[in-house]
């Protein structure tokens, strides 16, 4: 098949490249009982490696790159003679050793990041009342703070009487039973 680089380690047998790519229909149910799709989501782009590690020094080298690879987190580009994927990571990592010494049969899976880029945008608005800007859904300045209320609930404990314990209590209960 070729060569597969990942980040800055490269595998040369690799004998299966298997790139899988989707988009998704997001479906909502409507009164009506159908479904309805109005947008679609483009899917990480995900990889599947099949590689041959040969050598004895090399293969364990190789296999300790790939294992500190996935250990790391870290995203790297994936590129293959089909695609080059920026932002991938090592999902899984499964080695078998078959009959053969010097060799190891690598399965490596790679999906793709997504990063996001995030940003806070404050609107002020005029304060009618004092003419002063104040961030907009924010309480003006020198507005007393609201004390919070507290509400009484039909599941709250009862206060037991002064001379009776909660233990008298519970027994009072189950005498009713």
């Amino acid at each position: 098949m070729g060569r597969v680089r990942l980040g800055s380690l490269e595998l040369e047998a690799v004998r299966v490249v298997d790139l899988t790519r989707g988009v998704t229909l997001p479906k909502y149910r409507v009164e009506d009982g159908f479904e309805l799709s109005d947008h679609a989501v483009e899917e990480r782009a995900k990889v599947r490696v099949e590689a041959v590690l040969m050598g004895t020094r090399e293969r364990s080298e190789k296999y300790a790159q790939l294992e500190q690879l996935m250990l790391s987190k870290e995203p790297f580009d994936f590129v293959s003679d089909v695609r080059t994927i920026p932002n991938a990571v090592i999902t899984r990592l499964n080695v078998t050793q078959d009959d053969s010494l010097n060799t190891l049969r690598c399965v490596v899976e790679i999906e793709q990041v997504r990063i996001a880029t995030v940003s806070i945008t404050t609107i002020r608005i005029e304060d009618p009342a004092t003419g002063q800007q104040v961030p907009a859904g924010g309480e003006p300045p020198g507005t007393p703070p609201t004390p919070p209320q507290e509400e009484e609930s039909e599941y709250a404990p009862e206060e037991p009487e002064e001379d009776e314990s909660w233990l008298d209590k519970i027994v009072d209960k189950l005498k009713f039973w």
